[in-house]
């Protein structure tokens, strides 16, 4: 065989391997939660029942039918060539959409867990246009400065400082963000914030972490623990109890075994919930409507949320079962009665 007959087979052999694995890169992993999980949604909804709406990641919507409260309100969900090599900025039609898909035209609360794209990117156009005031701390202040939003719709919120919200009562607990390659591969207290109002388009990295929260809702009826990351602080939710507890785990199955079971310990452990609901284990990149996928695995190999998705079900069905602790997975956008 020539050389130049050489040359075209390797050429060629090296184009196959290349873009079978770019098409490898921008698939979707498996949802890395167990489908016995899931859960349909209430059809029939007494009157006064708390109940919650998820529409993915962390972005949920929790109501007693007089008060509602959203959590991040995070609809925009930017490509993967846009979240990593352009500007980006909210998506007015998605938020749209998302606010339409969860029945909401009225809120009382935004509560932003930390101030990463996919957590307050859109939480003060959200709060815009439903009139509620946007929670969270410096660094989501500054993001909704730089989108205009009155500063009478805006409240830096303090650590274990209580916030009454119609017959809820909103308690932030710092407990920092999960440990990924961004915020030096390790939880720790000192991350970068934003300082000065920020005016999208502005690229991914600029929406600084911030502070990183565990938000305690209480109400008459029971009482709800959600940590929007996979990160935690020591003791820092001993005395707080939780009937529902929903947990963040964006990354857990790449972490090491030891750091899952502090962090199981620190979260369930501490505050003993007879359900567990985890959040934040879906596609960034993805649609906001449709089926779940577990994350891109190019995007999650860059932004260090990597996962072995079979690892989350038994890790978490073990724990369950030694504890006495129900599992359960949201269904998109439907309403689930918590009590």
């Amino acid at each position: 065989m020539s050389i130049k007959k050489v040359l075209a087979v390797v050429f060629s052999t090296l184009f196959i391997v290349i873009a079978v694995y770019s098409i490898y890169l921008t698939g979707y992993e498996k949802p890395p939660v167990d489908p016995s999980w899931a859960v349909e949604g209430n059809k029939d909804i007494p009157e006064g029942a708390v109940t919650v709406r998820w529409t993915g990641t962390s972005t949920l919507v929790i109501s007693d039918g007089s008060s509602t409260i959203i959590t991040d309100g995070w609809f925009s969900r930017p490509g993967l060539g846009d979240a990593l090599l352009n500007n980006i900025s909210p998506d007015m039609e998605a938020i749209t959409f998302g606010l339409q898909k969860n029945q909401i035209t009225n809120a009382d609360a935004v509560f932003a867990f930390h101030s990463h794209y996919d957590h307050a990117m859109d939480a003060p156009e959200v709060a815009k246009r439903t009139g509620a005031t946007l929670m969270g701390s410096p660094s989501t202040a500054m993001i909704a400065k730089g989108w205009g939003l009155s500063d009478n719709q805006i409240t830096v919120v303090e650590d274990r400082q209580s916030y009454p919200v119609g017959a809820f009562t909103l308690t932030p607990i710092i407990t920092y963000h999960a440990p990924t390659p961004t915020e030096g591969g390790k939880v720790n207290k000192d991350y970068e914030k934003i300082t000065a109002p920020l005016v999208p388009p502005v690229a991914i990295l600029d929406y600084r972490v911030g502070a990183s929260y565990t938000l305690h809702i209480e109400h008459p009826k029971g009482d709800i623990m959600i940590t929007g990351s996979a990160g935690y602080r020591q003791d820092a939710l001993q005395g707080f109890n939780a009937d529902y507890y929903l947990l963040g785990i964006g990354g857990f199955g790449g972490f090491e075994p030891a750091y899952q079971n502090i962090f199981w310990d620190q979260t369930i452990g501490l505050t003993q919930p007879h359900t567990v609901i985890p959040i934040h284990w879906d596609s960034l990149t993805g649609p906001i409507e449709g089926e779940f996928t577990g994350m891109m695995r190019l995007f999650s190999m860059i932004i260090g949320g990597s996962d072995n998705p079979d690892m989350i079900p038994t890790f978490f069905n073990n724990k369950a079962k030694e504890q006495g602790i129900k599992l359960i997975t949201l269904p998109r956008y439907d309403e689930v009665v918590l009590f």
